[in-house]
């Protein structure tokens, strides 16, 4: 990664003979059925996510309208996904439930590091800055345990083809982006493992702000250690570890591509 947290490229071991799998997923990803309802379902674990995360934030401030406000609006949204038509209308539906979620997020950022809305490209400010490095070393973990796994990890259900975007690899990421990054975000700002003092401007994207040189070590020693964590699972009786449940999310994907059990989304909860 470069200092700002682009990535430029990883060592990987030879190609897996994978190819049924690739197969399967280049038909669902052209078949527009079968690629509306698994983008649906990206969209639908995103959403409930979301709202237990604020959940969880909700019971250390249960006088807090906003919080309430926002579990039930993103809810409703996500009881309302089955019915769109396609994907350019669930990226619409989307875009209403993270705003709505990252304004009740903002009232859970409680010491020096404040959170004003999720602004990016670039990051402006540390919160926004510590996201958007989150999601950018778990969507590039996913990519490349989807390419170990012999997966083509550029070609999704929910997001788009676009040039070096691995689009599969945010498909999932969408399950775990509130679960993982921004619990770990909240949590590291409000205890003060991150302070306004540990970033500086970033020069290669003006306007933007990044970590520190020292900050970073301080930042990949905390992922370390969430990545490592075990994390709640809804209806499950073991917690595994974050890095144990993505590797078992990419194991019922190709399962279901093969013809085995419908993927079942990641739902975070007790």
């Amino acid at each position: 990664f470069s200092r700002g947290g682009d990535f430029r490229g990883r060592l990987i071991p030879k190609t897996p003979r994978s190819a049924d799998v690739r197969l399967a997923q280049y038909a669902n990803a052209s078949d527009p059925v079968a690629r509306s309802s698994r983008a649906a379902s990206a969209v639908s674990a995103k959403l409930l996510n979301a709202a237990a995360v604020l959940a969880d934030i909700q019971s250390n401030y249960p006088g807090c309208p906003e919080l309430s406000a926002a579990i039930s609006e993103i809810r409703r949204l996500a009881s309302g996904v089955s019915a769109c038509g396609g994907p350019p209308a669930l990226l619409g539906l989307e875009g209403t439930a993270a705003k709505t979620y990252f304004t009740a997020l903002a009232s859970a950022f409680r010491a020096d590091i404040r959170f004003g809305g999720r602004r990016r490209r670039p990051p402006p400010d540390p919160a926004n800055s510590l996201l958007s490095f989150g999601y950018t070393l778990l969507g590039n973990l996913i990519a490349g345990m989807l390419e170990a796994r012999g997966l083509d990890p550029a070609l999704g259900f929910f997001h788009e083809i676009r040039p070096g975007r691995p689009s599969l690899a945010l498909d999932i990421l969408e399950e775990f982006r509130s679960p993982v990054v921004d619990r770990f975000v909240l949590r590291s700002c409000n205890l003060r493992v991150f302070r306004p003092d540990m970033f500086e401007g970033d020069d290669e994207r003006t306007g933007g702000v990044r970590l520190t040189r020292d900050a970073k070590k301080t930042f990949f020693r905390e992922w370390e250690r969430t990545l490592a964590s075990p994390l709640r699972e809804r209806d499950a009786d073991d917690r595994p570890d974050v890095f144990s449940l993505l590797k078992r999310q990419i194991e019922r994907l190709v399962s279901d591509l093969r013809g085995g059990a419908p993927y079942a989304p990641f739902r975070y909860g007790g």
